[in-house]
């Protein structure tokens, strides 16, 4: 079970703190099952007389200072009970040592979102691709300048995050959209002449997936 896995969470109002509360989900945290339900339990013998409230992970953000492998990784993200919002804290001052939650009323700072993609890898790629033959350097620079459009257009919250980058708190990767790919695409049209054009829409569309070369790093800022 890792720490951002959990969406769900039992809190002491009065206290202002929390307990993980995993979902089973095919045996999925069978492993430490025993562990769960000894801090469970333990938080509900602690806070008996206090007001103990359910809540849920609400939001896909998650702010954190460290990459999130790291054990000591700060994290924050946006909790609810179902009528208000909380950013709920988790740290860990030790390996030895559990982490602990705590949550708070609020919400996260908006974040800016900036869209990257790797065009000297694409430019190199391409290179292959057309190996033999070679595609002319400003035909590349125009393909480039219609990608930064379209990807300029493109809302960063309304894309489908594929995985966190492991190392990079501030980062995710997102396949490019099916519908951004084919106008790309389309535009390409005035930029090749048609065998060219064959290959570069193939090309496209075969990396337009996360682990693709046109595959959307989206980064954030992190906690820091």
């Amino acid at each position: 079970m890792t720490d951002t896995a959990v969406s769900s969470f039992l809190g002491c109002r009065t206290c202002q703190t929390l307990v993980p509360v995993p979902l089973a989900v095919a045996g999925e945290f069978q492993d430490d099952a025993g562990d769960v339900l000894l801090s469970i339990s333990e938080f509900l013998r602690e806070h008996q007389f206090h007001p103990i409230a359910q809540f849920r992970k609400s939001g896909a953000d998650t702010l954190a200072d460290l990459p999130l492998w790291d054990p000591l990784a700060t994290l924050r993200f946006e909790i609810s009970d179902g009528s208000e919002v909380y950013v709920a804290t988790c740290i860990r001052t030790s390996v030895d040592e559990p982490r602990s939650f705590r949550f708070a009323p609020g919400r996260l700072p908006a974040q800016e979102a900036e869209l990257e993609l790797d065009f000297g890898d694409l430019r190199r790629s391409l290179d292959l691709e057309f190996y033999p033959h070679a595609l002319r350097p400003t035909k590349v620079d125009d393909l480039i300048e219609v990608l930064t459009d379209r990807i300029g257009r493109l809302d960063a919250d309304s894309l489908d995050i594929a995985f966190d980058v492991a190392d990079d708190p501030c980062c995710s990767v997102a396949p490019m959209p099916p519908d951004t790919v084919e106008a790309v695409i389309a535009a390409s049209a005035r930029i090749f002449d048609p065998w060219e054009l064959d290959k570069v829409s193939r090309f496209l569309r075969d990396n337009s997936r996360e682990d693709g070369l046109l595959a959307l790093r989206i980064r954030r800022r992190s906690l820091r």
